[in-house]
């Protein structure tokens, strides 16, 4: 949740996008991370903290680091998408 603002003012600033485009673009990403919250807790209890940890974490620096070659605003979509797998494996196993 902490890299979120700075994401945030990175694709509107690198896209052009008003408040309400970016709002729109994410109204997405929040459906598929509701739709899948469930199941990835569960595998995340399966996994147990430690390689959960890892595995979102690593999503979520991987996610990052897409950011910086794609060009287009459906990348909000899929980055925003992965970060939110990305937190919610990792963060409530600490």
């Amino acid at each position: 949740g902490l890299i979120a603002p700075y994401v945030k003012t990175f694709f509107m600033f690198r896209f052009g996008l008003s408040e309400s485009a970016f709002g729109i673009l994410i109204l997405y990403p929040a459906l598929i991370i509701g739709a899948i919250s469930l199941p990835l807790g569960r595998l995340s209890d399966a996994w147990g903290k430690t390689n959960s940890i890892h595995v979102g974490l690593g999503i979520c620096a991987a996610a990052l680091w897409v950011i910086l070659f794609l060009t287009q605003e459906w990348a909000v979509v899929l980055i925003g998408s992965l970060l939110g797998v990305g937190f919610i494996l990792s963060f409530p196993a600490y």
